[in-house]
């Protein structure tokens, strides 16, 4: 995650972000084939694992929403600045 991406690298984000959010009945699997199959041509394995990471800390962040888990924005302000 260190590395610099080529432009165009985040382009997919988005898809990725939409697919999740209207397909959470798909299997794991098959998220995470998308998610790859998106990626451009010459894409390193590097860039591969960090969208797969992307993808499951974005799941991740939408279980712990649905789940109640989630805090204010200005409360996040105050424990972040202090």
């Amino acid at each position: 995650m260190g590395e610099v991406l080529g432009p165009g690298y985040w382009r997919g984000e988005e898809a990725i972000l939409q697919a999740i959010g209207g397909a959470m009945a798909q299997t794991t699997k098959d998220r995470m084939l998308e998610a790859v199959r998106q990626l451009p041509a010459d894409a390193t394995v590097e860039q591969a694992m960090e969208r797969l990471y992307f993808l499951a800390k974005v799941e991740e962040g939408i279980r712990q929403a649905d789940a109640g888990r989630v805090a204010d924005h200005d409360d996040v302000k105050r424990r972040v600045l202090g």
